[in-house]
């Protein structure tokens, strides 16, 4: 249709349709109109949402575990001292185990041990220390002599403070004691007792014990000796008796006063000679020959067989000239464990059976001299205290050993007629052994010097 007739207004008619034509379009084209510019102006992305934080709780600290305390706690002692559990000794330490788990909850695993050679203390513990911490003991009763391998080869410490502290006080301590508990001035053993090496008879024999060698020889009564006791004790005891000393070589190795020791072969030849010393031939004899049917009538033993036997005498092991002076095996506390949680335990144990009023009858079970003056249950403590500030302390183990298989040697050749004493000194030099390659080291660092092999037989 010609666009002149589309918008003609002439005829009023048509007009009109043209009209509702016109205005028909113009809608449609405002509507898509709007439609573009809707497209147009539209946004690319849809509008941020409005962000509602979500409320957080403060975080909750966490607790820290309280550490379990120990359930037990493992004490070892020496299996000498307490030969059955039916001693008193052995039953009233039980009876400290359990007053102890009554008042700590603690449970006290006691453990008998040997002391020395296969099966001995330092024998099981060192291997079970390194494989399996879990079973070797918090604390241990110990013979003093074991104190430097312990330190050496168990890494010992030294004793707690509160242990240590009672040490400080001299006057309270037989000085063969104190020193027994010390390694190069370092406090690492509580000493409790000792005992001595003594002449013991039956009270029912008259003859009274010889004061000095010359009195020895002239005695109605023979005296057994432990001649082949692997150990030598009572060997290291005569030569003491005679002026012997226990001095180093430059390499750290004992060294021998040959003139004292061959005087007391000397002494004990000619006694056997006159009959008034018996040389015990039995080769796993010690001196815990005593008791018994079979026990000789007197001899040369250790004191706390004669303690144990009231039907049995002590008097000190005479010298040259006089008594001789006493030689001390130290029985001693120890604390192994450094365990935070186990050590104050193990302090608590030792405080525990160190107290006088229940230390000093359990000394008089065991037979043991003590090592505090005052703790002493004999009649005659004058004379024992006189007796006990003499004293001295056996060497230590890394002499202790050479000393007594040395001796040893030495002696039973003499006593057995091999050997004069004369002859036997080069003997004894060459069993002491040349120096070490490294020296002892007291203090628990580097490595320890080899410790000679330790004689099988019966513990003394």
């Amino acid at each position: 249709m010609p666009l002149v007739r589309f918008f003609s207004f002439g005829d009023r008619t048509n007009n009109k349709a043209g009209e509702r034509r016109l205005l028909a379009w113009a809608g449609l084209l405002l509507m898509l109109g709007g439609w573009i510019l809707a497209g147009c102006l539209a946004p690319t992305h849809p509008p941020p949402q409005s962000f509602t934080p979500t409320p957080t709780h403060p975080l909750q600290p966490t607790a820290t575990p309280t550490p379990t305390p120990p359930q037990d706690l493992r004490v070892w002692v020496p299996a000498p001292l307490f030969p059955s559990e039916q001693r008193a000794a052995w039953t009233s330490l039980q009876g400290q185990a359990r007053a102890f788990e009554a008042t700590t909850g603690a449970r006290v695993d006691l453990r008998r041990r040997g002391v020395y050679g296969p099966g001995g203390m330092l024998t099981v513990l060192v291997p079970a220390r390194l494989a399996a911490t879990a079973t070797t003991p918090d604390v241990l009763l110990v013979p003093h002599d074991l104190l430097e391998a312990l330190v050496t080869k168990a890494a010992l410490p030294p004793l707690p403070e509160p242990l240590a502290l009672r040490l400080r006080h001299r006057a309270d301590w037989y000085p063969y004691a104190r020193r027994a508990g010390h390694l190069v001035g370092v406090p690492y053993g509580l000493p409790i007792g000792g005992e001595t090496v003594v002449l013991a008879w039956p009270q029912t024999s008259d003859a009274p014990p010889p004061a000095t060698w010359a009195e020895w020889l002239r005695s109605p009564v023979p005296w057994s000796f432990p001649a082949r006791d692997p150990y030598g004790w009572a060997y290291m005891a005569f030569y003491r008796a005679a002026g012997g000393t226990w001095h180093d070589r430059a390499g750290g190795r004992p060294t021998l006063d040959a003139e004292p020791w061959q005087r007391a072969l000397e002494f004990l030849v000619q006694a056997q000679w006159q009959g008034t010393l018996v040389p015990e031939a039995r080769a796993q004899t010690s001196f815990a020959m005593l008791p018994g049917p079979a026990a000789p009538p007197a001899q040369v033993t250790w004191s706390r067989y004669a303690n144990l036997n009231p039907d049995w005498s002590w008097a000190p092991l005479p010298g040259p000239e006089d008594e001789a002076v006493p030689l001390a095996r130290v029985y001693v506390w120890v604390v192994l464990t450094t365990d935070p949680q186990r050590r104050p335990l193990a302090i608590r144990w030792v405080e525990q059976v160190t107290r006088a009023d229940w230390l000093a009858p359990w000394l008089g079970q065991l037979g043991l001299w003590p090592a505090q003056p005052g703790l002493s249950t004999s009649a005659s403590t004058a004379g024992l205290d006189a007796y006990l500030s003499r004293a001295e302390a056996f060497p230590r183990m890394d002499h202790l050993f050479p000393w007594g298989h040395a001796l040893s040697l030495a002696g039973q050749e003499v006593l057995e007629g091999r050997l004069t004493p004369l002859e036997a000194i080069p003997l004894t030099e060459q069993a002491l052994g040349p120096p070490p390659e490294v020296e002892p080291q007291p203090e628990g660092t580097g490595t320890p010097s080899p410790a000679p092999p330790a004689p099988r037989g019966n513990e003394p």
